[in-house]
Order: structure tokens, then C-alpha cells, then sequence
């Protein structure tokens, strides 16, 4: 989408001699060649712009960054004001991955000329890359504007869409592509990706197809269909077309990152942990294979090895932004501190589960100021006393007061706290507390028959993996029909309706208390979750609550996407949880056989 530009410059010297014959070396592609004469325009003058563009070009079409940055700064400093040497300085740096760096230079070749739709397009893509959409949604329609004829302008439209789940603009933008050149496989391949963000595998299989059939040495095509395979549970045809992939381009770190997810989801784990660091051997700047790696660390209770690689997740692009913005130093987990800033990525449900370090962060640090999910204050508030609360907006007011001595993230408490498996035996449970006022109050409304009391959780609305994670209320119908077990709901959402029409079909009912808003009070949550004896639940914040509650629970946990890596690989415990009992999905990637199981444990544990 992006290429270097020449243009031959004409300043008359005695020089230009020499690189007239370099010049037709360049223009038959001889690089090699044409080097060997410009340096020898060089040393007869090396302060000359016009040799040091060229040798800075013909480097850089040569494969040689390095060198082709070093000539071009040069060509710059001579030659302030010269449109192609920012143009092409500024590719050079986007591909050395110094974006910063590259936009310096794009800003620089815009005020000179912003009539050329190649410098609003390269700039545009350097700000994609480090994740800034709009400014690039801006620069990329500024190109537009100026040349409504390039596809890969509308392609790239349609990547940032793609990004921020527009599918319909998406797709508008990769069809547009195709009217000025129907042929071309990454418009293809990129409406595939679209089908695939919209569940509907079977048609991104089929315009990855029609990419490959265009371009069979289309490596990211195949890596497409294998992600794509991997949404239908074919691995066998996603490790095909992978390797496939790999095989084209044996350097390509998506193909490469993608056939590990898959080796996890099929239990291969030594093979997954392998292909991971053959990415990072060769790009140690690779953030999704760090965080992917560090997932699978984690999973396999290595939290050393774990912690390293899962805290450069902020680098990736699912992570990038999420995490505030601050000068204040990275506190190292060792030196005892005045003021502490803990800051919180996560989802609610990962917010719970490294709050069970908040105790031991607090014999560290005299004043902890935590900006949570303002839905859990409450639940914090009686549980960790001496614990200060504060939102963004106080973080971002010019005119607060806050001093912090240092910042961390929650999650990132793990690399100090949870270093080995003995480090779990250290949390007092419960480490999450009831309203106990209000947990007695409800008790009198749930507890009304001598029936063993069961919390019914079944959906997770996490937007990217909550459809993994959530399984059909009317599967679990010969559970809760079980006898002499009443079920209360727990799960959070619309959800009346769906448990209106169940209990009309069903002798057992589901018991909704109407006077808790699941969504929004995890206090009351807490407190009907404190009078359940046990609670059933797929993974999501419920599972999380119950587990910090030390309530008795079963988790169903999902295979592969979706599987998170507290809930580990092949135990039914976990050590973040003990009071927690895991269910995995089948190998099939269905739920008949596990509600089996849970079945036949609930009416043996229970009953």
C-alpha cells in the first residue's frame, strides 16, 4: 500500500556524471550496481543531496534500512525542504517499526505538498499501526479525496472499520476496492475476515478460497482460512492450510501465532509453547506472541515464565489504550511505598480475581488508590478497609491533588504476589465480603423450603469471547429439574423473558428476585450468591464473585477460545479459587456429555 518514490533531482555538477550511470542502473533494478557507483559520487563530495537520496533509496529497495535511514537523515539535514527525502525517510522508519519516528517525517512531507494522496495514505498507515484509528480514518479519507481511484485506499478504510467492529462500512469499503480491480486478493481476503468477525465461517471460507485461487502464493490468505477453519472446529483443515501458509513464508509471525492457538486448543501445549518462541526469536517486539505465550505460561501454573511475557500485553493492539495514561513511575513490587496508583484493565470478573492481592499490596504501601469498575466500589468498600477510591476523571482533573509515588495495573500484581503455587496459600478466605445486613435480609426470601439452594448462571457478555462462553438455558433443564434443589438466578442481563419461557416448560422453576438488579448491584449479587449452597455457572463474572465469596461452585469452562488462564488446562481446581470445581467442554466442543457429568455430581454431592 505504501512505496518508495524517486525523482530525479537536477542540479548540475560535475557529479551528476557518475550518477547519471548509477541512475540507469537503479531504473533496470540493479541495486547492488548502482550503490557501488553513487558511493563513488560520495567521495568526491559528501555533503552532495542528491547522491546521498539515491544511495538512501537504492538501500532501502535493496532490503537495507539501516543504511538507507542513515543516508537519508543525511539527505535531510542537506536538503531541508525536499518533499522525496521526508517521503521516502518515512517509509524507511514505518518499516523499521519507528512509527513515531515515521510520522515526524510524514507531517514534514505533508506541509511541503499535502497534495499527493501517497503521503496522506503512508501517513495514515504509520498511525494504524500504533493503533490511532481516527487520525487514521482521517488521513486515509484525506488520500481519498485526492485520488478516489486506489484501492488500497479503501481497503485500508475498511481494515479500520473492520477494527472497531463497523462490519457494514467495512465491507462497503473492501466491495469499493474491487470496482477498480476485481481481482485483487487482499480486498478478497480482507471481506472474508469480515464474515469471520460476523461468526459466518463458512462464507469467510469461501472468499479466502477465492483470494488463494486468485494468488495461490498468497500466504496471509492461507493463514485466513485456517483462522476461519478454526471458527467451524476443523483443525485438521486449519492446520493444513497454516502450514500451507508457513510453507510460502516461513517468517510469517500471524500464520506462525495462529497455529499455536490452534495446537492449545487441540492440547498440544510443548508444540504451541515452541512455535511461540520461534516468533519472538525472530521479533522479540511481537507483543500478541508475548501475551499469547504468557496466557499459556499462566495456564500451566509456570507464573514466572508467565508474568514475564502476559505484562507486555498493553503493546498489542486488543490492550493498547486500555490502560491509563501517566508519567508516575512503574512501582517495581519490592520497595515500600507512601502513595500507590493501582490502576484496572481488565473486565470486572479479572478485576475480582487479582483483588485477592489486594491484602498483601497493602502491608507495601501505606495509601492505595484504586480506579476499579465503579459497578464493584461497593463490594471493595466492604472488603478492603483503608483502600482509597478514585475514578479517571479525578485522575485526569488538572486541579486534584493526588501525589503517587508510583503506578501498577492489578493484573500486574501476579509478577510480585503470585510467583509459585505456594503463593496461593497465602489469601484468607473469603477475601471478598457480604453486605451481611442485606445478605440476612434476602435469606428469608430464598431460603423459604428445606431445599438445597442453587445459583444458575449460564452467559457471559463479553463481547469478543462471552458466545464461547455461554451455553442455552434449556440445556441445563434436567439439572434443574433435579429434586430437592431450588435454583435462583444469578445471571446478570435481559434475561426475564428467557427465564419466563423456561419455566413455562418446565416443573422446576427458576426463582427471580426482582428486587436486585444483577447488572448493576454486585452488591446484592454478593449477597444472594452468600445464600446459595453452591452456585452453578458458566465462566463470567458470577463465577468470579462466588469464587472470591468461597461459595462452593461449579465453572463450566469452555475449550479453547474463550478458555481463560485461571481456570488452567486439565484440572478440575484452581489455586485462585479453591472453593471452585471445573467442568471443561467436550472435545467435540459441545456441552451434552460435560451438563452430564455435572448432573451426576450434583445429584451425588447434594441430593
Amino acid at each position: 500500500n505504501s512505496r518508495y518514490i524517486f525523482k530525479k533531482m537536477t542540479i548540475n555538477n560535475n557529479i551528476e556524471l557518475i550518477l547519471s550511470n548509477g541512475y540507469k542502473l537503479f531504473k533496470s533494478e540493479k541495486y547492488n550496481e548502482a550503490i557501488k557507483v553513487f558511493q563513488k559520487a560520495i567521495e568526491l563530495d559528501k555533503q552532495y543531496p542528491k547522491a546521498l537520496f539515491l544511495l538512501g533509496v537504492s538501500f532501502a529497495l535493496n532490503g537495507n534500512l539501516k543504511n538507507a535511514k542513515n543516508y537519508l537523515i543525511k539527505a535531510s539535514l542537506v536538503d531541508p525542504k525536499n518533499y522525496f527525502v521526508h517521503y521516502n525517510l518515512a517509509k524507511v522508519y514505518s518499516d523499521l517499526n519507528f512509527e513515531q519516528k515515521a510520522i515526524e517525517h510524514h507531517i514534514k512531507t505533508i506541509e511541503i505538498n499535502s497534495n499527493n494522496y501517497e503521503a496522506w495514505l503512508n501517513y495514515g498507515l504509520s498511525l494504524k499501526k500504533i493503533n490511532k484509528k481516527e487520525d487514521a480514518l482521517k488521513c486515509f479519507n484525506k488520500a481519498l479525496k485526492l485520488n478516489k481511484k486506489i484501492n488500497g485506499i479503501y481497503n485500508n478504510i475498511g481494515d479500520i472499520y473492520s477494527e472497531i467492529g463497523n462490519n457494514e462500512d467495512a465491507l462497503k469499503n473492501y466491495n469499493k476496492s474491487l470496482e477498480f480491480k476485481n481481482d485483487v486478493p487482499t480486498a478478497l481476503t480482507n471481506i472474508g475476515s469480515v464474515f469471520h468477525n460476523l461468526k459466518n465461517f463458512l462464507k469467510a471460507i469461501e472468499y479466502h478460497k477465492k483470494a488463494i485461487k486468485i494468488k495461490p502464493s498468497f500466504a496471509e490468505a492461507y493463514t485466513n482460512l485456517g483462522k476461519s477453519y478454526r471458527g467451524i472446529f476443523d483443525f485438521k483443515n486449519a492446520i493444513l492450510h497454516l502450514d500451507k501458509a508457513i510453507k510460502i513464508n516461513p517468517a510469517l509471525e500471524s500464520a506462525l501465532i495462529i497455529k499455536a492457538i490452534i495446537l492449545t486448543d487441540i492440547g498440544k501445549y510443548k508444540e504451541a509453547l515452541v512455535f511461540y518462541q520461534r516468533v519472538l526469536k525472530k521479533n522479540s517486539k511481537n507483543y500478541d506472541a508475548h501475551n499469547n505465550l504468557g496466557i499459556l505460561y499462566l495456564s500451566m501454573q509456570n507464573f514466572n515464565k508467565g508474568w514475564k511475557h502476559y505484562n507486555k500485553r498493553f503493546n498489542t493492539k486488543k490492550y493498547m489504550g486500555s490502560n491509563i495514561t501517566t508519567d508516575i513511575k512503574t512501582w517495581d513490587g519490592k520497595e515500600s511505598i507512601s502513595s500507590l496508583l493501582l490502576s484496572s484493565e481488565q473486565g470486572i470478573g479479572d478485576q475480582i480475581l487479582y483483588a485477592s492481592m489486594i491484602n498483601e499490596l497493602q502491608k507495601l504501601c501505606k495509601k492505595i488508590y484504586f480506579i476499579c469498575d465503579p459497578k464493584l466500589k461497593k463490594v471493595f468498600k466492604n472488603t478492603f478497609k483503608g483502600l482509597n477510591f478514585i475514578s479517571k476523571s479525578d485522575l485526569n482533573n488538572k486541579r486534584s491533588n493526588y501525589i503517587f509515588d508510583r503506578h501498577i495495573t492489578v493484573g500486574n500484581l501476579g509478577e510480585y504476589f503470585r510467583k509459585n503455587i505456594s503463593d496461593f496459600k497465602k489469601v484468607k478466605l473469603p477475601y471478598i465480603f457480604d453486605n451481611k445486613k442485606l445478605t440476612k435480609e434476602l435469606n428469608n426470601k430464598i431460603k423459604k423450603t428445606n431445599k438445597i439452594t442453587c445459583g444458575l448462571s449460564w452467559q457471559s457478555t463479553n463481547k469478543t469471547i462471552g458466545i464461547n462462553k455461554s451455553i442455552q438455558l434449556s440445556q441445563f433443564s434436567k439439572i434443574i429439574n433435579i429434586n430437592k434443589i431450588s435454583f435462583i438466578n444469578l445471571q446478570y442481563g435481559n434475561v426475564k423473558k428467557e427465564i419466563t419461557n423456561f419455566n413455562h416448560k418446565n416443573k422446576n422453576k427458576i426463582i427471580n428476585l426482582n428486587e436486585i438488579d444483577l447488572t448493576e448491584d454486585l452488591e446484592g449479587l454478593s449477597s444472594i450468591i452468600k445464600n446459595c449452597d453452591f452456585v452453578l455457572t458458566t465462566s463470567n463474572t458470577t463465577a468470579h464473585l462466588a469464587g472470591a465469596l468461597n461459595i462452593e461452585t461449579i465453572v463450566l469452562v469452555p475449550r479453547g477460545k474463550g478458555k481463560l488462564h485461571y481456570w488452567g488446562l486439565k484440572k478440575d481446581r484452581t489455586p485462585w479459587y479453591p472453593s471452585v470445581k471445573i467442568f471443561r467442554q467436550g472435545i467435540d466442543h459441545t456441552w451434552h456429555d460435560t451438563l452430564n457429568e455435572v448432573e451426576k455430581y450434583i445429584v451425588n454431592r447434594f441430593t
